[in-house]
């Protein structure tokens, strides 16, 4: 695929996936053997059905959610984004009862496609700041 289509698949994957919450979609952009990343999670997040219920949960806790791209840089397969996240905390999330409270965090992900599809995602968020707007910690 070109540059210009990986970086399309990663739009559609923010746009689609997370800002919609069309679960459906993941059908059409992951691999069969997904992985997502991310050092909050105990464990790599496998398979489709495995995002699904990462996508699901997280809208619960915040079902505004959008996430903005900021900056898209591709090289080879692997496509970098720059986000901005915002929402309102109306649902669990973790072990935190909803606060009302409105929230923005960055995150850069790294996304890996092969034949068309995400195949790997490696994600870092600013879950310290998400944590702070929460009053979680202080």
């Amino acid at each position: 695929m070109s540059l210009e289509a990986n970086k399309a698949l990663v739009r559609r994957y923010f746009e689609e996936g997370w800002n919609q919450g069309n679960l459906e979609v993941a059908d059409a952009i992951l691999s069969p053997g997904f992985a997502l990343h991310n050092p909050n999670l105990p464990q790599p997040v496998r398979g489709i059905e495995g995002f699904k219920q990462v996508i699901t949960r997280f809208r619960a806790a915040f079902p505004d959610l959008y996430v903005a791209i900021d900056e898209l840089i591709a090289e080879d397969d692997t496509v970098m984004a720059r986000t901005t996240a915002q929402g309102t905390h109306q649902g669990q999330f973790q072990h935190i009862a909803p606060t009302g409270k409105a929230i923005a965090y960055g995150s850069i992900g790294i996304f890996r496609v092969v034949g068309g599809r995400i195949e790997e995602i490696y994600v870092i968020n600013d879950t310290l700041g998400l944590l702070q707007q929460l009053g979680a910690i202080s």
